[in-house]
């Protein structure tokens, strides 16, 4: 027979979302209810004395995974303090891919490498799933002067609130990212930054230019910094651009509006080559997702207007590119489209 319910309460549920945690507070039959449960694998245990339904976890996208992960660890840790990729994702802040560590400050010069968050995350003999990330403490990770980590909501990408936590500041981020991380990784979350705050980012390129403390550092902060570009709407497009300088090709005008001669609406492409009138677009395929359609008469709607949209950009353009996620992952092919189409190489 399966295990009763969990109970709803205070001394089990902490704060908000599906995590369940077990406390000294929590009684005797609420443990024996939870360690059944577990037995039986319904739940997963993130971190000593937190858990997670299988069912929710399972439901869970990878990058609410991610969340609900660094959430357990604040349970378990409330001084925790989440620096790098992990500061970036929590405070909202795309990535190419969803992180497989978690990182934080770590308290003292011996405390480092990487470790699971729990011994046995699953009971013996319960079905495999998708496991939580690792855990990795950064000693005395490089800082922006004068900003100290701040309290931030999480939240999973539907909304619902898991707490608080703590995390670097986001000129700390800025910082973190474009010198501790390949320009492949940093330039989404940089692209983002910059079109929310072109201020900030500017000031921050400028003063914090040679607080890297290696060269090489202080080379990847200045080139990501002078990369990073806020015309750029999604991480797809972001790593598009990485990809199109990487392969020799001419840098690229973002987000270029072409208007059909007599008609009153004008059309945009993601990649504009002025010199041969060549467009590109990525392509994530979510408009044609049954999930961002409320009917689906209204995801045909969506899949025409394109349809039309493309006719009249190839009338109109000497060529247009189109690439997707598979072809950002095998740049070789991302090439051939390229060339396929004209783009046209750099000089020099």
């Amino acid at each position: 027979m399966d295990p009763a319910p969990l109970p709803e309460d205070p001394g089990l549920r902490t704060g908000r979302g599906p995590l369940l945690r077990v406390t000294a507070r929590t009684d005797a039959t609420t443990r024996r209810r939870v360690a059944r449960a577990w037995d039986a694998g319904k739940l997963l245990r993130l971190v000593r004395g937190v858990y997670c339904p299988v069912a929710d976890w399972l439901g869970a996208a990878p990058w609410d995974r991610f969340t609900l992960a660094a959430s357990a660890v604040v349970l378990a840790r409330p001084d925790a303090v989440f620096t790098g990729a992990t500061a970036a994702h929590l405070h909202g802040l795309p990535l190419i891919e969803t992180p497989r560590t978690l990182h934080v400050r770590a308290t003292t010069p011996h405390h480092h490498g990487r470790s699971t968050l729990v011994r046995q995350a699953l009971a013996p003999g319960a079905a495999p799933l998708p496991p939580p990330p690792t855990l990795s403490p950064v000693w005395n990770p490089v800082s922006a002067p004068g900003h100290e980590p701040v309290e931030i909501l999480l939240r999973t990408a539907g909304g619902v609130l898991l707490g608080t936590a703590r995390a670097e500041s986001l000129s700390t981020v800025h910082l973190q990212l474009a010198a501790g991380l390949p320009l492949r990784e940093s330039v989404a979350p940089l692209d983002r930054l910059l079109r929310d705050r072109p201020r900030e980012c500017t000031a921050w390129a400028a003063a914090h230019a040679e607080l890297p403390a290696s060269r090489a550092a202080r080379e990847r902060f200045s080139r990501a910094c002078a990369f990073a570009d806020g015309a750029s709407e999604s991480p797809g497009e972001s790593l598009s651009r990485v990809l199109v300088h990487e392969l020799g090709f001419a840098p690229p005008v973002l987000q270029h509006r072409v208007r059909t001669p007599g008609a009153a609406h004008e059309d945009r492409v993601d990649f504009w080559w002025p010199q041969l009138r060549v467009g590109g677009e990525f392509d994530g395929i979510t408009k044609y997702d049954v999930g961002l359609h409320a009917s689906e008469a209204d995801r045909r709607r969506a899949i025409r207007a394109e349809k039309e949209r493309e006719v009249r950009l190839r009338r109109l353009l000497s060529g247009l590119a189109r690439w997707t996620w598979e072809d950002l992952r095998s740049p070789a092919r991302l090439e051939a489209e390229l060339v396929r189409h004209g783009v046209p190489r750099r000089r020099g």
